[in-house]
């Protein structure tokens, strides 16, 4: 059993970490910005309530935690690069070392046009994944960034795949429930620590 920090643990893909987490029997520690907004997440969580960005949120959540996953970011607030940049210090300063981020499947891989789109339509979110994953790269920690597609609200097939320079045809999706299945798996056996797979069904 190990303690995690999810940061931004109320958004879709933060309640599906949450949820797979608790499942795994791990303790939760989850950093929201509103307590209000985290109202709808399990039992058992220990709630801080603060901005992934600020260096006294994140050291008050980081405390007693063995890993973080920072889901933080998208399309509306494509911030994920601003959080890692306070979590890895942050981290520093209290010897954590394993960090799992959500990236993006066609920020900086991907062909056709699904890679079209994230390039173009989606600029703001590539942009910020691209700094994300220079950040991790130019890090000491441990962290994997993983890279789904469209992420979808269904069920966990128990078929999530990952790997590296994977290139994934048409417009592929993929279930935050099955995502969130793939980061308990890293987090219990690491398979791609300082790589970046994409995660697909």
């Amino acid at each position: 059993m190990s303690t995690l920090l999810i940061v931004g643990a109320s958004g879709k893909m933060g309640t599906a970490l949450v949820t797979a987490a608790l499942a795994a029997g791990h303790r939760v520690n989850a950093l929201v910005r509103s307590r209000a907004k985290a109202a709808h997440l399990p039992a058992g969580v220990t709630i801080f309530e603060g901005d992934g960005r600020d260096a006294g949120a994140l050291a008050a959540a980081l405390k007693g935690t063995d890993a973080v996953v920072i889901p933080a970011g998208g399309r509306k607030e494509p911030v994920t690069a601003q959080v890692v940049g306070a979590a890895l210090p942050a981290m520093g300063r209290l010897g954590i070392k394993r960090l799992i981020v959500l990236s993006a499947y066609g920020a900086l891989d991907g062909a056709g046009f699904y890679r079209w789109v994230m390039q173009t339509l989606a600029k703001p979110v590539a942009a910020d994944k691209v700094e994300t994953e220079r950040l991790l790269r130019a890090s000491s920690a441990e962290w994997t960034a993983v890279r789904p597609g469209i992420l979808t609200d269904g069920p966990a097939t128990g078929k999530v795949r990952a790997g590296e320079n994977v290139v994934l045809k048409g417009m592929p999706q993929v279930s935050r429930a099955d995502v969130a299945a793939f980061v308990m798996g890293e987090l219990e056996t690491p398979r791609f620590v300082r790589k970046s797979p994409v995660v697909y069904v």
